[in-house]
């Protein structure tokens, strides 16, 4: 599949889609079939909740798909994997590949979505609900994200401390803030709280402010006196 600009004709994503037949609703499966609706659109027409599960992601020579992006075979292409889930079961695995140089080309604009972390623990009487309706864990999160703009880009549940791990890609913090309040609001939860992902890649820059403080020679100033 290629995603291409309506008027200019572009190739911006190329993306290979698995799909399992047998688990797809019977209207997005005649869909897909019989017409050349995209598979988001026919999932969002007949309302089939979803949630996105990003797997693996890297870099890699464009090799075959060169000729998508009209660039040379050894060009920089990123790529992800990521899973489809509905009713809590997988239904596609799809693969994106752009150009590198789509976070860097003169006129196209690329914004890096904040993730934050979301780690939450159920009352007593959710889980009592969970065992008769355990759809209602992801659907309740998925759809109070999704109405704000923002994407729930993976969740598990877990042991310890915490029974719930999520990290959702939100445009900034206020729309985080605003799906923190209501999901708190909801009354299910003992404790729920959100913590803001900083790059592996961004921890230079990190240490460098920190270090502009001038908060670290204060204390050897103070303990050398």
């Amino acid at each position: 599949m290629l995603l291409q600009g309506a008027d200019s004709g572009r190739s911006f994503l190329y993306a290979d889609s698995l799909m399992v037949p047998e688990r797809l609703d019977q209207p997005v499966l005649e869909g897909l079939l019989g017409t050349d609706m995209p598979v988001g659109t026919l999932l969002l027409e007949n309302r089939v909740e979803t949630f996105r599960e990003v797997l693996s992601a890297g870099r890699e020579p464009a090799g075959s798909c060169a000729r998508y992006f009209a660039v040379e075979v050894d060009t920089e292409m990123v790529w992800r994997t990521y899973r489809v889930c509905a009713r809590q079961r997988p239904i596609m695995l799809i693969t994106e590949k752009f150009p590198a140089s789509a976070f860097t080309t003169p006129g196209l604009t690329v914004t890096l979505v904040p993730k934050y972390a979301v780690t939450a623990s159920h009352t007593a009487e959710h889980w009592a609900l969970l065992m008769e309706h355990p759809e209602a864990a992801v659907l309740g999160l998925q759809r109070a994200v999704e109405a704000v703009g923002a994407e729930l880009e993976v969740m598990y549940f877990v042991l310890g401390e915490h029974d719930l791990l999520a990290v959702v890609d939100a445009p900034d913090e206020l729309t985080q803030a605003a799906i923190s309040v209501a999901m708190a609001s909801t009354g299910v939860f003992r404790s729920f709280a959100t913590h803001q992902l900083v790059e592996p890649a961004d921890l230079a820059a990190v240490m460098s402010k920190a270090v502009d403080t001038g908060v670290g020679s204060c204390v050897a100033d103070e303990r050398d006196g």
